[in-house]
């Protein structure tokens, strides 16, 4: 599962990178430290004590927990970004 890990949070820290150089992505974080409270939080929905798996189902919990991610690290231009292609996806 570490490997796993190490992986999906490389992904996001490139991703990352790649969202600041186009003005996506806000440069005042830590990008590695996002990553993995990303990937911690994505995998808590099984053994947190608080989620409630018969009230909140687990895709409900991961796009919520994207949509909390992605708006902690967009700049305005991104959130312009993101509205639009919410509205095309609908």
């Amino acid at each position: 599962m570490l490997n796993f890990s190490e992986k999906f949070s490389e992904v996001l820290v490139h991703n990352i990178e790649k969202g600041r150089k186009q003005g996506l992505y806000r440069g005042d974080f830590d990008a590695e430290i996002y990553a993995k409270i990303f990937f911690q939080l994505v995998m808590s929905y099984d053994s947190s004590p608080y989620i409630d798996s018969k009230v909140i189902d687990r895709e409900h919990y991961n796009r919520q927990a994207l949509i909390m991610y992605i708006n902690s690290i967009t700049t305005a231009k991104g959130r312009e970004v993101l509205e639009s292609f919410q509205h095309k996806i609908k």
